[in-house]
């Protein structure tokens, strides 16, 4: 299991893509892991990706708390730099995109291009309301309570739906669109992929 102990915890990281390709880096959500970027990984051949869990995600070591962005942006730039990876495009969702700001807003040299989906500059009284029911769903430890919380569902628009996916298994979510969007599906990928077929060669 690849992981390096870097700035007073240990993160777990994954390399793909070519020696030589272009570096990009991928900043998780909140409640993701490493292997939430699978789906997006088919369309980055010819990038040298380098995808990790931040402290407190997936399989990466859980010190005590909390974990402010601007540890997350200090634990990356230690990252980076154990990795020698020195010029680097960096792409963040939701969570990640406040961390990613934050890394940015400190002017690193090797930074080309700064890529945020679905993500905030500010924390605003929705926002912590929002946040704050994602507390009390993980205080549950129910899966489907934390999906509903944070996204209740309507009659009309997209929704998190609880499904089974096994008879062994609990029930887990997934997201929905009514009608279905074009491929690829999820639009944080879409809005990726229109950046990555626009950007300069």
């Amino acid at each position: 299991m690849p992981e390096l102990s870097v700035n007073g915890t240990t993160l777990f990281y994954r390399l793909d893509g070519p020696e030589r390709g272009p570096w990009l880096v991928l900043l998780n959500g909140i409640f993701q892991r490493t292997e939430a970027w699978e789906p997006l990984m088919p369309y980055l051949q010819g990038f040298r990706v380098l995808r990790y869990d931040m402290r407190g995600q997936g399989q990466s070591a859980v010190p005590p708390g909390p974990y402010p962005p601007g540890l997350h942006a200090d634990d990356l730039a230690a990252l980076l730099e154990a990795l020698g990876i020195t010029r680097y495009h960096l792409l963040g969702l939701s969570n990640g995109g406040v961390v990613a700001q934050v890394h940015g807003a400190r002017q690193p040299a090797g930074l080309e291009k700064l890529i945020l989906l679905c993500t905030t500059p500010r924390l605003d009284p929705l926002l912590r309301a929002k946040v704050e029911s994602w507390r009390q769903a993980l205080a549950w430890g129910a899966p489907a309570g934390a999906c509903r919380l944070p996204c209740p569902g309507s009659g009309a628009g997209p929704s998190w739906r609880p499904i089974r996916r096994s008879p062994a298994r609990p029930r887990w979510c997934r997201w929905s669109k009514w009608p279905p969007p074009p491929r690829p599906r999820n639009t944080y990928w879409t809005a990726f992929w229109r950046w990555k077929t626009c950007a300069p060669a």
